[in-house]
């Protein structure tokens, strides 16, 4: 029975992205035919019961599969706040209706609303912001619109040069600093003021 409640959780999260209604009744009416209870008078009964309900879920989830994520597998950050291009993918032959979800310990965003794609590939913009450099992973997530389900994911590194640049901003300040006090130094040096003007 916990086989065939989770094939019912996947059609119906399927269901969620936008698929053709007769695509989804299909599905919905294999699972309604699996839970029949005549499938259970028996093992071997029980056994295609179960193969048939799973072959709905397969099937689901392989449209859902359609869907994916492409992005540079090393990103670069030179600023506190910066935008990620990524591209979704959708082999699907109809829009789909997902979520965009990223999650990273150093990086913050704003979720996306559920947004529409249509065939073939969409370029998107992804905000964020850090407050640290280095190198972090991060997870990108495409999900169903309940939240259920995953339908892509890619892990990027995710490099920040951010406080690099500050730091490096500072020590070439410094630099300048002691090069121009040293120049200025032996400039005196070397033309020391005469008798007649004031020191």
């Amino acid at each position: 029975y916990a086989a065939i409640e989770r094939t019912e959780s996947i059609i119906e999260s399927f269901n969620s992205v936008g698929p053709p209604a007769q695509m989804y009744q299909r599905l919905l009416r294999n699972y309604l035919v699996a839970e029949s209870r005549n499938w259970w008078v028996d093992d071997a009964l029980a056994a295609q019961g179960l193969a048939y309900a799973g072959a709905s879920a397969e099937e689901a989830r392989a449209e859902m599969d359609k869907v994916s994520i492409e992005v540079s597998e090393r990103i670069t950050l030179t600023s506190r706040a910066e935008d990620i291009p990524v591209r979704v993918l959708n082999d699907a032959g109809y829009p789909v209706r997902v979520r965009f979800q990223l999650d990273s310990p150093r990086l913050r965003f704003e979720e996306e609303q559920v947004r529409t794609f249509e065939t073939g590939r969409t370029p998107l913009t992804i905000p964020v912001r850090t407050d640290t450099s280095g190198f972090f992973p991060v997870t990108m997530s495409l999900v169903t619109p309940d939240g259920s389900e995953v339908i892509a994911e890619s892990q990027p590194t995710v490099r920040s040069t951010e406080f690099n640049n500050v730091a490096l901003t500072i020590t070439l300040g410094a630099l300048f600093f002691l090069i121009a006090f040293y120049l200025l130094r032996w400039y005196r040096r070397r033309n020391p003021p005469s008798a007649q003007e004031p020191a």
